[in-house]
């Protein structure tokens, strides 16, 4: 996933009309959940998104910007809560990567 994100943010996986929509596709987000919900009220920008549920597996992924850095962030998680703990994981990675 992470590769992925890093060959969109440079414009290489495809054509730059085929990147234009991936972009589109993937955000800005809809869903005030797991990343999003994470991430209130810290002034980021989403770029692109995407999020999954599956019985008890939570995952989502995001290109993020904030605080003038970009960076991809994914969790994936099986357990019941799992949501929450991504919600939470997401602004520990969002400390660690814009601390000062």
């Amino acid at each position: 996933v992470l590769r992925f994100y890093t060959l969109l943010d440079r414009g290489l996986l495809g054509d730059p009309e085929s990147t234009r929509r991936i972009w589109a596709a993937m955000g800005p987000p809809r869903q005030s959940h797991k990343f999003v919900h994470g991430l209130r009220g810290r002034k980021v920008r989403f770029l692109a998104r995407k999020s999954g549920t599956w019985r008890d597996y939570h995952s989502d992924s995001a290109v993020i910007e904030h605080r003038g850095r970009r960076y991809a962030a994914v969790a994936l998680v099986q357990h019941p809560d799992g949501a929450r703990a991504v919600t939470a994981s997401i602004r520990i990675m969002d400390d660690l990567v814009v601390r000062p």
